[in-house]
């Protein structure tokens, strides 16, 4: 919620220290599941 600066919705996602996180489902305003996804890094650089 801080780095969105408002409450999140299903679909919203950030991506942090080469992870990805995606409001999966809410429960109301609160966030119920969160799926963690790494994000692929590019070998070559």
């Amino acid at each position: 919620m801080y780095i969105l600066n408002r409450i999140p919705r299903t679909g919203d996602h950030v991506d942090l220290e080469g992870k990805r996180y995606e409001v999966v489902d809410m429960d109301g305003n609160r966030v119920d599941k969160v799926m963690v996804m790494r994000i692929p890094t590019d070998p070559l650089k």
